[in-house]
């Protein structure tokens, strides 16, 4: 697993060392977006994705890679406002349980 982290590492250094060169590598700032929700670093992943949409509004890739991380981002708020409230009920419009939650 550490292997894995620092090779992790590495790969986020490699783009750094071509984003110093050229800081409008889409595809390069698109790479470590994904190698950085890898790492579970969603926040930078967001910026770096966000960066390739300032260059090109148009890049399809980079709206999608960031789509998925704020997806991912709102399922673990939703998570952890469920832990928190653990008598929770949601109900569709129609009345119909969706969600229960008793106490543990």
């Amino acid at each position: 697993m550490l292997k894995s982290f620092n090779n992790m590492e590495k790969k986020i250094e490699a783009y750094d060392k071509v984003l110093k060169i050229n800081p409008n590598d889409t595809t390069t700032l698109n790479n470590k977006g994904v190698q950085l929700v890898r790492q579970t670093k969603y926040t930078q992943a967001i910026k770096s994705f966000d960066k390739v949409l300032g260059i090109d509004p148009e890049d399809a890739i980079a709206l999608h890679n960031r789509n998925l991380v704020k997806e991912k981002l709102e399922i673990h708020k939703f998570s952890d406002y469920l832990k928190e409230y653990p008598k929770l009920e949601i109900k569709a419009k129609n009345g119909e349980k969706i969600i229960k939650i008793k106490n543990k």
